[in-house]
């Protein structure tokens, strides 16, 4: 029963803070939020990827056409950057449960925004170069562009998530007092 009360707050305390970027959160507050924000998020994507399957929108071979990638390439970026709204905030309050600033989160969000932008970007160069004789540069830039933020994206997130799995720092740090113990 305990359980289930540390998970409903947890939840309620996450969605009730989306846009608060101060205090602290404990591992307890900020992990079952975040696990439910990730089933949100697999949901969605399901759902707009099946919504594309049965309308007759998914790339198919032999004619892809660019319309189709793209719609595939937002039906995957959609729910990706939902996700990251919903989880920034409850990262960042949990950053500074172990004393860390926001910009570890703001690296790796960054990189993972150039690369949704640069993907679409990249498939559609693919698609259309033989037809339409794209310079061959731009593509190699935007493949470089992409590898790069991809890179980036990986490694920093191997590192946000070992920063958002360590433990608080013990008593007051620079973003306020430990969180209470009725809150966790």
């Amino acid at each position: 029963m305990r359980i289930l009360r540390t998970i409903g707050f947890s939840i309620v305390h996450g969605f009730g803070n989306l846009l608060n970027l101060q205090g602290r959160d404990t591992r307890r507050v900020f992990w079952p939020y975040a696990f439910v924000a990730l089933i949100l998020m697999c949901v969605l994507m399901f759902s707009l990827m099946a919504a594309m399957f049965s309308a007759g929108l998914a790339p198919s071979y032999p004619a892809v056409r660019w319309q189709n990638v793209v719609a595939l390439a937002l039906a995957i970026s959609v729910p990706y950057l939902t996700m990251c709204f919903i989880l920034f905030a409850a990262s960042v309050r949990r950053l500074h449960d172990s004393g860390k600033s926001m910009r570890s989160a703001v690296i790796v969000l960054g990189s993972l925004a150039t690369a949704l932008v640069t993907m679409p970007l990249l498939s559609l160069l693919v698609l259309l170069a033989p037809s339409a004789a794209l310079p061959t540069t731009l593509g190699a830039v935007l493949f470089v562009i992409f590898l790069a933020s991809g890179l980036v994206w990986t490694l920093g997130s191997f590192w946000l998530f070992y920063l958002l799995l360590r433990r608080g720092t013990p008593g007051k740090n620079q973003y306020g007092p430990a969180p209470k113990k009725g809150q966790a």
